[in-house]
């Protein structure tokens, strides 16, 4: 998170709330926006993540080989669309929220999109100097989003150099709407569209919310031995879960949640459930069971869990 409110103060953008592992921000000018994207894309990529068991990670899931100079370490999704969104002041926070068909459509944006893709759409286009920029753009096409009432002209943009050779599969149009349909069966009711994203809204995957662990992680044993901070103790875990995330993503529906059953049973962690809620339980105690260590040592088992799955469908 700090690579990312580094980057809001210096392009001056207004962070309206996270979501889980979520940013929501707005600003006054697109261009602002897209610079802070672009240098978004920019810090990731020149990170020291201090470990090559990401990118590994990665190579593996996709089977290829990651050019360093065009990938390097965790990526991030980001979703952008112009317009003028509803503002009401929260009484709890003192701080703006912003609501509307405009958030709605940033979220839907990012939503479909893969990690280190930027979206935008055709609104948010036609106010760019794409050359001034100095950045190349690509037309996605009209697609239809969950929640919106209408298609959307969506377009792809990358900074000039290295990373506009990063190459992308088709939009997760199918994993928004597994989304839509997990939130419709939780309660066996539709819920409200979600108020997540604005001009610019990014994410990397699934996550508590970060009130529903604030108790969890102040009563830990590894805060109450003094081992570490309450914290250092949500850094860790946030480290975890977006490793996790990261390498689950990419997975097809069934081989995510035999991944997960597999690890819980071989780190002795119960298993809940591959859907929703039941999900972010499993992924919660796996994380749990490896703390003070994540990061890089959390994808050890992970790694070979990816490694036998592939080694199993090479002999068949």
């Amino acid at each position: 998170h700090f690579l990312i409110r580094k980057l809001i103060q210096k392009y001056k953008m207004y962070e309206v709330k996270t979501i889980g592992d979520s940013f929501m921000c707005v600003c006054m000018q697109p261009s602002t926006a897209v610079k802070f994207a672009i240098g978004l894309q920019h810090a990731f990529q020149h990170f020291d993540w201090g470990s090559d068991a990401i990118n590994e990670a990665y190579a593996t899931q996709l089977e290829k080989e990651m050019d360093p100079a065009v990938w390097n370490g965790l990526r991030v999704r980001i979703g952008m669309h112009y317009g003028y969104g509803d503002i009401k002041l929260d009484p709890t926070t003192k701080g703006y929220d912003y609501y509307g068909t405009v958030v709605n459509t940033a979220a839907r944006i990012e939503s479909v999109c893969h990690g280190g893709q930027i979206g935008i759409s055709q609104a948010m286009l036609e106010e760019l100097d794409t050359h001034s920029l100095d950045l190349v753009w690509m037309d996605l096409g009209e697609q239809e989003l969950r929640g919106l009432s209408e298609k959307i002209h969506l377009y792809q943009l990358l900074p000039k150099g290295a990373m506009e050779m990063r190459m992308f599969p088709p939009l997760r149009l199918d994993k928004a709407q597994e989304l839509q349909l997990e939130e419709d069966n939780k309660d066996g009711s539709p819920r409200r569209a979600s108020k997540a994203g604005s001009v610019i809204s990014s994410r990397g995957g699934y996550a508590p919310e970060k009130d529903d662990l604030a108790l969890w992680a102040e009563c830990h044993h590894l805060v109450s031995s003094g081992v570490m901070s309450a914290e250092e103790l949500w850094h860790n875990y946030q480290v975890g879960l977006t490793t996790m995330n990261t390498i689950l993503s990419s997975q097809p529906p069934k081989d995510k949640a035999q991944m997960v059953e597999s690890l819980c049973t071989r780190l002795h962690v119960r298993y809940y459930g591959d859907k929703g809620a039941k999900l972010k339980k499993s992924l919660h105690g796996l994380i749990d069971r490896v703390l003070p260590a994540t990061g890089p040592h959390l994808l050890q088992p992970l790694h070979k869990e990816l490694e036998r799955r592939m080694s199993r469908n090479s002999d068949c």
